[in-house]
């Protein structure tokens, strides 16, 4: 593969990249972000996640921000623009594995591996991640895995592929999942078969992740006691059966709707007709060792992604989608396969148009649906900031300019008679942290700025009864009570 082509598509990926982060380029503040702001850049960096959970590059690069004095927005974008970079260098890895398993000397292939490689790492659940200010090192811990399954397998140098897995899982550990899947499908991409020696060579990636993880648990356990830092656990193992069965009763939900990041049963649709395909395929032409292939790597990607089921909950309200990363590359993974491992994409004219529509068909959609989504993200920001201005206006009327906390309580009335027109998008809804109840408290303060800190209490509902009206045209209604702010939000 020659440097002009690497080039060439590192740029046309950066420029994809950045067309779909466009409304981004300016900003985004998830959850994570207004905490770090409430916390502050060096204290979170060195007292919460990110050295108590053996992320230690992200704790390096922040304790770094908070001494350059960077704005949040400034730290924001300039991870963003880090990501569709790093992100773009996947996609030429991705593109340099197909290339070495097929040769793609016509230029329609060449566009055709171009549009898987992008699509395997610009998924929808990569939207998730773009979500988080430190976005930048998660994806630079996609970037390793791959460069350490490169070592690992193709090239067979195993303490490389060790090194590299080491770094990607100090940057991230919620990428393993994606490391599993990747592994298998290089397997099949380099022996062909799933046989004796295909699992014989797999068990090379599975120590070499399993040491990984062991180094990096023991660095997670001895570190508070080196920095003196004191140990909190974010994911605790209680109840870890009962929330593995439960999450299992709706990872339907995942397949079925993709979290709201894939228009609904779109994601299944399009798989079952890759899966067909090549099944028809492999009966006409007699290799029916290929379909059979094919749904045994779908089957690994979905139970890949159930790794994560006994440590975080599916919520609706709760995003998580990059907890299920592989579930965004299982098309393109499937597509791999077939460009390296059939001629579905060169002899098969009837196979091959219909396949070519789908992987165009399915890039496309990406592209947009990440611009559609990115916006939606960007407008739920504006609602959450017009709420706490209005908050901050009302509370400095009555307080004055001077004031530097207040007590405050929220209480939902939804409107059942309210038309369509009036009610907000399920995604804005999804979204935006007034409009799903959670973490009101850090996104008030992160919006309201200037050192005022907001107490939130429970709500009395006897008080919101007889003061506030329940059918009115407000957004919102708020009134001091008992030197409380109650405020009324209607939706």
């Amino acid at each position: 593969m020659k440097t002009r082509e690497k080039i060439i598509i590192l740029l046309i990926a950066i420029i994809l990249g950045t067309i779909s982060y466009v409304y981004f380029l300016d900003g985004y503040y998830s959850i994570d972000t207004e905490w770090i702001y409430t916390r502050g850049i060096f204290d979170y960096a060195t007292k919460d996640a990110y050295i108590r959970d053996g992320r230690f590059f992200s704790a390096i690069i922040f304790i770094l921000f908070s001494f350059m004095n960077l704005s949040i927005k400034k730290i924001y974008i300039i991870n963003l623009l880090a990501s569709i970079l790093i992100s773009s260098i996947s996609v030429v890895k991705i593109y340099k594995i197909i290339n070495k398993y097929k040769n793609l000397e016509k230029t329609y292939l060449k566009i055709i591996a171009f549009m898987i490689s992008y699509i395997f790492i610009f998924n929808f659940t990569q939207i998730n991640i773009m979500l988080f200010i430190d976005s930048a090192i998660i994806n630079a811990s996609i970037l390793f895995l791959i460069n350490s399954l490169e070592k690992t397998i193709i090239e067979e140098k195993k303490k490389q592929g060790l090194l590299y897995a080491l770094i990607a899982i100090f940057c991230y550990q919620g990428t393993i999942p994606v490391y599993i899947a990747t592994a298998f499908l290089i397997c099949l991409l380099k022996y062909k078969k799933i046989n004796k020696t295909f699992f014989k060579k797999l068990i090379t990636p599975i120590i070499t992740i399993i040491l990984a993880c062991i180094i990096n648990l023991i660095a997670i356990i001895i570190i508070p006691y080196v920095t003196k830092l004191d140990f909190t656990k974010r994911l605790t193992t209680d109840g870890i059966m009962i929330k593995f069965l439960y999450n299992l009763q709706n990872f339907y939900h995942i397949i079925f709707d993709c979290q709201n990041y894939f228009p609904k049963y779109l994601w299944l649709i399009i798989c079952f007709l890759i899966l067909v395909i090549t099944l028809i395929y492999g009966l006409k032409t007699k290799k029916e060792s290929i379909p059979i292939n094919l749904i045994i790597l779908f089957a690994v990607y979905i139970l890949s992604s159930m790794i994560i089921l006994p440590l975080v909950s599916i919520d609706d309200r709760i995003e998580i989608g990059r907890a299920f990363m592989p579930i965004g590359e299982t098309i393109a993974g499937t597509l791999i396969y077939i460009i390296c491992n059939t001629d579905i994409l060169e002899n098969k004219k009837i196979y091959k148009n219909i396949m070519i529509i789908i992987i165009s068909f399915y890039f496309l959609l990406n592209i947009f649906n990440t611009i559609k989504l990115t916006r939606e993200h960007k407008i739920a920001n504006k609602i959450d900031e017009s709420f706490a201005k209005q908050v901050e206006k009302e509370v400095k009327k009555i307080e004055g300019e001077d004031i530097k906390d207040f007590k405050y309580t929220m209480y939902y009335i939804i409107d059942e008679n309210a038309t369509e027109k009036n009610k907000y998008n399920t995604i804005i809804f999804r979204n935006s942290l007034l409009l799903k109840c959670m973490y009101t408290e850090a996104m008030m303060e992160f919006y309201i700025g200037n050192g005022i800190k907001p107490n939130k209490l429970m709500y009395d509902e006897k008080i919101i009864k007889e003061n506030f009206e329940t059918q009115t045209n407000k957004e919102l209604q708020i009134k001091k009570i008992d030197e409380v702010y109650y405020i009324v939000v209607h939706v």
